[in-house]
């Protein structure tokens, strides 16, 4: 029940497509948020997963969650950095 001392605080993920239509998009995931990133659409959203599990209320734009969003933004550069994603990567070349 104790969470380990080198626990991961968050987690980088990445979608190149879905079978269920999904458009591509890349984020990351605390405990508490998820930022999500729709790059083809320019379009960004957060969810407070504490207040809203199913993640149904994008907060990107309420200006409360701009401190949020601006560490989740490094935490997405450090964790791409670290995985060595290369962001301009369409699919063809998945790590």
């Amino acid at each position: 029940g104790d969470t380990p001392p080198d626990w991961r605080a968050s987690m980088y993920y990445r979608y190149y497509y879905s079978h269920f239509e999904t458009e591509p998009h890349y984020g990351v995931r605390t405990r508490t948020h998820k930022l999500i990133c729709f790059e083809r659409l320019n379009q960004w959203e957060l969810y407070d997963l504490t207040v809203d599990p199913c993640e149904m209320v994008n907060q990107y734009d309420n200006p409360e969650c701009s401190k949020i969003v601006q560490d989740l933004k490094e935490e997405i550069v450090r964790l791409q950095t670290e995985l060595k994603d290369d962001i301009g990567d369409r699919g063809n070349n998945p790590r």
